[in-house]
């Protein structure tokens, strides 16, 4: 499950003004974006008065969605559980930053890696980690 979750990071996730944005492209933005590493996409509404509390919460999800992959395909329980936290954090930070239209802002990616870190936490057999 957790392949199916690294695949849909390269599906879109979001569908902003009319553009559809990867898991890839938002890590690639956030990393080597115009404004430096470490700033947030224009679509991320990084003017909002709780820009800070945003990053850091959206930042914990990436990592947790990233080493929740990583641990399921090393075959841990806790990678799905992990990962499946992650994705709802980011759900409640997109809600948070667009308000109740969130959910049309969401894509397949966001959808597909949902499904396979929860089909995952509830039938995974791994005993590490």
């Amino acid at each position: 499950m957790s392949l199916l979750a690294i695949f849909s990071f390269t599906l879109p996730w979001f569908k902003v003004d009319g553009e559809e944005i990867t898991f890839l492209t938002f890590l690639r933005e956030f990393l080597l974006g115009s404004g430096g590493p470490g700033t947030l996409p224009g679509w991320m509404d990084p003017n909002s008065t709780a820009g800070t509390l945003v990053l850091v919460t959206f930042l914990a999800a990436v990592l947790m969605i990233l080493l929740g992959a990583l641990f399921g395909l090393t075959g841990g329980r806790a990678g799905p559980g992990m990962g499946t936290l992650g994705v709802v954090l980011f759900a409640l930070v997109f809600r948070y930053v667009y308000g109740p239209g969130y959910r049309e802002l969401l894509s397949v990616g966001y959808a597909l890696a949902f499904g396979s870190f929860a089909v995952g936490l509830l039938f995974g057999g791994g005993k590490r980690l």
